[in-house]
């Protein structure tokens, strides 16, 4: 879940970077277009979320096994392919 968040934010902040990046190569300084940095942010962000929701698809072919109590301690969960 971290990787997740730390990918959403880094690609929050590419248009900042890019934009700086831009003003100093530039060299020169003007106002920042604060709403269409943040914009273009979440734009990313949400393109990205949906490709990862679209590609990311996981094991569908094995049964899903939930965490247990087992022997005094927990049995982690765990996807079980099925049996032929």
């Amino acid at each position: 879940m971290l990787r997740i968040a730390i990918i959403n934010l880094a690609l929050f902040l590419v248009p900042f970077a890019l934009y700086l990046l831009w003003t100093t190569v530039r060299g020169k300084r003007s106002d920042m277009p604060f709403y269409w940095l943040v914009g273009s942010g979440v734009a990313l962000v949400l393109v990205a979320m949906i490709a990862f929701a679209q590609f990311e698809t996981g094991d569908v072919t094995g049964q899903y096994e939930p965490p247990r109590f087992e022997n005094g301690e927990i049995v982690p969960g765990r996807i079980v392919e099925p049996v032929e």
